[in-house]
């Protein structure tokens, strides 16, 4: 059996299908099939079926998957660790989170540009969880303490949330007892602002719903109500803190698949976020 075939049942079953696992392999469909048919020939059994275009896996098929990648996650983070333990880190590193904790990052990961400059570092933005086993990113940065098998935490720190509002919103409401308050929809409901609102504020006192922390601030901005978000977020928005109390709290966590989390690359840029929450402790949790 060649080891450079398992690549091809990799590309397929991440692809779905033959033409677009061609595409990223930069090969003709008609090498990825003859490549194919010589794993199958090799292993003596059927991986894939196929039906048009499309492929599907079969059960044999996806325990082969799995060893494939297991097979190249050992062989990159071997290749990764024998470079870094000649000074040599190179090659790219891609990390998610949402669009305020990214842009943040961005500034912590310039130092790193600079001492290692054939490291590169890609940033993805993304509201949703990742799926680190898709091999699309290799460090996805959690705003909860992810449970998923096969995976290796590290603890950033905390971030702390707390009430904000326009300066104008507050001015009117100086006399008035009770607060207008911007809800998250269901979306957004369960991070620790979601679960501070349906747990604190009664229903009628719910002025609107929206999906994230961007539209919480527009509607804050434009004094529809009490907003509740990240304290580091809020700093340049223009807004009132309503309370000093940090109200609520959420752990963040930098998330890598385990077979990977020795990799050089990959803690050179998590330590890069650890001195940042270190560096930016009383920013992060909101003091």
């Amino acid at each position: 059996m060649e080891w450079d075939d398992l690549r091809f049942l990799i590309a397929v079953a991440d692809a779905g299908n033959i033409d677009d696992a061609a595409r990223a392999l930069k090969l003709t469909p008609v090498v990825v099939t003859s490549r194919l048919i010589a794993l199958e020939k090799a292993l003596n059994c059927e991986l894939v079926t196929r039906a048009d275009k499309a492929v599907t896996i079969t059960a044999s098929g996806q325990r082969a998957v799995a060893v494939a990648r297991e097979v190249a996650a050992k062989l990159e983070s071997l290749a990764t660790e024998l470079g870094g333990a000649r000074g040599e880190l190179a090659g790219s590193v891609c990390v998610t989170s949402t669009a305020g904790f990214i842009m943040r990052a961005v500034k912590a990961f310039e130092a790193l540009h600079a001492k290692y400059p054939a490291l590169h570092i890609d940033t993805m933005i993304s509201s949703h969880v990742v799926d680190l086993h898709r091999k699309d990113v290799d460090i996805a940065v959690r705003m909860f303490r992810d449970q998923q098998p096969g995976l290796t935490l590290r603890k950033l720190g905390a971030i702390g949330w707390s009430l904000y509002a326009s300066p104008k919103y507050v001015a009117d409401r100086a006399s008035s007892d009770g607060h207008t308050y911007i809800a998250y929809d269901e979306n957004f409901s369960n991070t620790a602002g979601g679960r501070w609102i349906a747990k604190h504020v009664a229903p009628d006192a719910i002025g609107m719903r929206v999906s994230g922390i961007r539209q919480a601030f527009d509607a804050a901005t434009a004094h529809r109500g009490v907003c509740i978000v990240p304290c580091y977020l809020a700093a340049e928005q223009g807004l009132v803190r309503v309370t000093d109390e940090v109200v609520t709290t959420n752990e963040v966590y930098a998330a890598c698949l385990s077979e990977r989390a020795n990799e050089a690359r990959l803690s050179l840029v998590t330590d890069a976020l650890v001195d940042m929450f270190t560096r930016d402790q009383a920013a992060f949790a909101g003091a």
